[in-house]
């Protein structure tokens, strides 16, 4: 590979692809808000602007695909791209942290992948995107990149898998909150289009079969949540169907997806922390999901730093699983909680917004503004399950810290791991001999940080000391 080389031809197809879902809701003003008028001319004038708009797009992704080359030489990857401006960029290959593979539909027609190069610092954005080349190529790319990669080589002892079974693929679609997110969607579809559908016509129609509209209206709701949840079940089958996690040496492989096959590979070394999430119908089932903070690595959806190890995961299990996959961040033992005296602090917090709502709410509908005390009892509650929570524990080199809003977190790191440490103390915390901790596993900039509050500040200042004057 010490010759530049372009993409596949399908690159130029996935980038017009790309434009068009880019500048979709401004195609779909054009084409359904506009023309239709008394002047034909206008309208023939509005038709082929619209095509030419379309075919240009076609035109400027096959140039950009002729104008991109690649090459691996002299212990850089090279990539010059750019249609009126030429953009030449040189990566060591040393600063090359991860290498994550996916393969989309159109892709998997060709018999395509897409690789991405993550470097460290790299952003929430992958710092280099092959989106069309194949197979082999990628296996050769991989292996420059990654010379030290030489699976076959790798003692069995340090050879393992885990893979999710179709149970725990449904408790993770019927869990997820996924569910919310496309009933949102949902309802602004119906919303933005009501014009154009006859909803009046099919209310009308059902008022007759059904005598109570509000009855109407809570089977519409239940109708909407219904196909919501079939389609985040869908939708988590195929990003997570056929979910694999191996381990080959010094290194951990994802591979996940139906329609879009995702490989990643994540070096041992490149792991930051690690963290458990659990969010509160799947505490009570006594499941998790497992992320890791990947130095140069994010997630692509959410443009965080955080990558999915486990999407779910029995929680009796996952001490073990950590000390086969992660075992440098096992720590056993429970955390140290807060003092008793933040306790009122906690439950506060929760309790002054809803207080404020109550407030408002009392102010324009009277009497019926009470029912918003029902959200003072509700902060209430989550502001006591915060402090229930809430702690940290130091032993040796390892620290773990464990917190929730509605999400309970905890966070497990490697003291030359963390990229910074603080503790802060405001007047308050102040007098009441307490403050709050927080560490990044990566810079302040760009890195994902934790923190725990109002723990006991001897507690904090002892932290700050093990941070701050170690061998």
């Amino acid at each position: 590979m010490n010759k530049p080389k372009r993409l596949h031809p399908v690159a130029a197809v996935l980038r017009f692809l790309r434009s068009l879902k880019e500048l979709a809701f401004p195609l779909v003003i054009f084409f359904f808000v506009g023309g239709r008028g008394e002047d034909k001319v206008f309208d023939l004038i509005y038709v082929v602007g619209a095509f030419i708009l379309v075919f240009g797009m076609l035109i400027f992704g096959i140039i950009t695909w002729l104008r991109f080359t690649y090459v691996v030489d002299e212990g850089e990857l090279r990539i010059e791209q750019g249609v009126f401006v030429r953009n030449k960029r040189f990566i060591p290959l040393e600063k090359i942290q991860t290498i994550d593979v996916t393969s989309g539909v159109i892709q998997r027609l060709f018999g395509l992948v897409k690789i991405q190069v993550e470097t460290a610092g790299g952003g929430t954005e992958a710092e280099v995107v092959l989106s069309a080349i194949t197979k082999d190529e990628a296996e050769t790319l991989k292996g420059l990149l990654k010379n030290e990669w030489k699976i076959e080589e790798v003692e069995s002892e340090y050879s393992r898998d885990f893979k999710l079974s179709h149970k725990e693929l449904l408790v993770m679609a019927t869990t997820s909150g996924g569910v919310g997110v496309v009933f949102a969607g949902i309802f602004a579809f119906v919303s933005q289009f009501d014009g154009l559908l006859p909803l009046d016509a099919l209310y009308n129609y059902a008022e007759k079969l059904i005598s109570s509209s509000i009855t109407l209206v809570g089977l519409f709701i239940l109708l909407v949540v219904a196909v919501s949840w079939g389609v985040s079940i869908v939708s988590t089958a195929l990003k997570y169907g056929k979910f694999t996690l191996s381990q080959r040496g010094k290194d951990l492989f994802l591979s996940r997806g139906l329609l879009e096959k995702r490989e990643l590979t994540i070096p041992l070394k490149r792991i930051q922390a690690v963290r458990i999430q659990e969010n509160m119908i799947r505490q009570w089932l006594g499941y998790s999901t497992i992320y890791v903070e990947v130095a140069g690595g994010g997630n692509e959806e959410k443009g965080e730093f955080s990558t999915i190890l486990v999407p779910i995961i029995k929680t009796n299990i996952v001490h073990d699983f950590m000390k086969q996959f992660t075992p440098e961040f096992v720590l056993e033992e429970k955390v140290v909680p807060v003092p008793v005296r933040a306790r009122k602090k906690y439950i506060i917090k929760p309790v002054l917004p809803a207080l404020l709502i109550t407030i408002i709410l009392i102010y324009f509908l009277g009497a019926w503004g009470l029912l918003g005390s029902f959200l003072i009892i509700l902060g209430a509650i989550v502001g006591y399950g915060m402090y229930r929570e809430a702690g940290f524990l130091v032993k040796e080199k390892q620290i773990k810290l464990r917190y929730r809003f509605i999400n309970r977190q905890t966070v497990f790191a490697k003291r030359n791991r963390v990229q910074a440490l603080r503790y802060e103390q405001s007047y308050f915390q102040k007098v009441e001999s307490l403050a709050s901790i927080i560490i990044w596993t990566q810079s302040k900039l760009m890195g994902k940080h934790f923190s725990v509050v109002d723990v006991e500040e001897s507690k904090a200042a002892e932290l700050y000391k093990w941070y701050s004057y170690h061998d």
